[in-house]
């Protein structure tokens, strides 16, 4: 029998008035992990003016994103994140304008022009390792960054950054800055002028004008190209009266695809670096695998399927340490979840961070086992039990990109140095729209590969 519609689930007390904030600012990722822990797989949390679900259990997920995708939002919280650098993109539309939006970027993404551009983001990686002189220490993660910012650009819009990728950097980094959930500050609305906000609202500037003055020199130009920002400058319209993207969605669309896709990936790309110098067993199958595979060869798309060990390697660093930590949602109407109703409005926040440390879908969970992802042991879990790309038909449109341009890094780099931690220092995570490290971590290049 479902429980009275008034009754809410378990979670933790709070304050008087602030509820659980300072508990969550404090440490997001830690209190999110005790509060399941404590509480089970729906919990209710407080918030001022905000009441919050937090949903662990895989079914639940699955429902949310899956099976019943259309009762559900991304809700007020993302279009706050975003709001004014990317209001009109993919990210946080909805309906009808969201789906003529997918529908518009999708053929960006199809399989065959992924696997054409294989060539390409390996020239990119030997470029980047060219420069690393053995025995030199590196900031991976602004490395990774740098690296995969060139791919996407090059790839995805046919053009190569150089000077201009500072102005991508900066507008990264303040984002994340403006939405550092450790930070009291994120709760100040963008437009009272704090200097925080006036970092943010010229870095946005910033990153506009670039992307208007890319797509007015795409559109005065050439627009025959195979490239995405050919095809989307070739569907642009005023309007979206003809399906296509209106002028404002164009701009938003390619911010987005700027923020996130590079963002992402040269994360999962830092955690796997760190993971492998943790674990030099790992380390050395992975070599290993690399030098019987490719054989001193350039990695090409064909050969991807081959590299078993490697995408096992980026799903278990991607499983420990999710560059998106969390997905929230918005029931457009009163849902029963649990035995629990869930009234419209109300946010739910989905952790992957949580359920992919979870000890009933995961022996060790905290241990890094690359082997987890054997066809065998993989079949085991809940589908939801993993889900760094999210899922249902909100799932990341850049996923099947995001995994053959990993493995090609991962790969090319591997086969000609390994990196090898300065320190042994945990990692310390700051919680924004992304899961970054806080502080740098350094490694050195090194000529072994065995």
């Amino acid at each position: 029998m479902a429980r009275n519609a008034i009754e809410r689930p378990p979670g933790p007390s709070g304050l008087p008035l602030f509820g659980n904030t300072f508990a969550f600012v404090r440490d997001p990722l830690a209190a999110l992990q005790r509060w399941a822990n404590e509480y089970g797989d729906i919990a209710y949390l407080r918030f001022p003016g905000r009441s919050t679900y937090l949903l662990t259990d895989p079914e639940h997920i699955e429902r949310v994103l899956v099976t019943e995708s259309h009762t559900f939002t991304t809700g007020d919280l993302r279009r706050d994140a975003f709001s004014g650098i990317e209001d009109e993109s993919l990210a946080v539309s909805e309906g009808q304008t969201w789906q003529r939006q997918r529908q518009q970027l999708q053929p960006g993404f199809y399989r065959k022009r992924i696997t054409s551009n294989a060539e390409t983001m390996v020239k990119h990686v030997e470029q980047t390792v060219d420069r690393w002189p053995i025995g030199t220490t590196i900031d991976v993660m602004r490395e990774m960054d740098r690296l995969t910012l060139a791919i996407l650009t090059t790839t995805l819009f046919d053009h190569e950054m150089h000077e201009n990728q500072a102005v991508v950097r900066t507008a990264v980094d303040t984002l994340i800055q403006q939405t550092d959930y450790s930070e009291i500050g994120t709760i100040i609305p963008n437009w009272i002028p704090t200097p925080a906000n006036r970092r943010f609202q010229q870095a946005t500037n910033d990153l506009h004008s670039l992307i208007e003055d890319l797509i007015r020199e795409r559109r005065h130009t050439d627009t025959d190209g195979d490239d995405l920002l050919s095809l989307l400058v070739g569907t642009d319209d005023t309007t979206d009266a003809d399906g296509g993207l209106s002028g404002t969605e164009l701009r938003d669309n390619i911010v987005g695809l700027l923020l996130a896709g590079h963002e992402t990936s040269a994360l999962a790309l830092t955690y796997t670096w760190y993971l492998l110098s943790k674990n030099p067993a790992a380390r050395r199958q992975l070599h290993t695998e690399i030098a019987d595979v490719l054989d001193g060869t350039a990695p090409t798309a064909d050969q991807l399927p081959e590299l078993e060990y490697t995408e096992q390697v980026l799903l278990e660093s991607m499983r420990l340490y999710p560059p998106i930590y969390g997905i929230a949602r918005e029931p457009v109407t009163d849902v029963t979840i649990g035995g629990y109703t869930v009234p419209a409005g109300a946010t739910i926040t989905i952790p992957q961070w949580v359920v992919h440390h979870d000890g009933r879908f995961y022996d060790d969970p905290d241990a890094f086992r690359p082997a987890r992802w054997s066809a065998e042991r993989d079949s085991e879990r809940p589908e939801f039990a993993y889900f760094p790309f999210g899922g249902g038909p909100r799932h990341c449109i850049g996923d099947q990109f995001a995994l053959m341009e990993m493995k090609l890094v991962l790969a090319t780099i591997a086969q000609r140095v390994s990196l090898e931690l300065v320190s042994d220092a945990p990692l310390d995570f700051t919680a924004s729209v992304t899961t970054r490290p806080t502080a740098p971590i350094e490694m050195v290049v090194r000529d072994d590969t065995v």
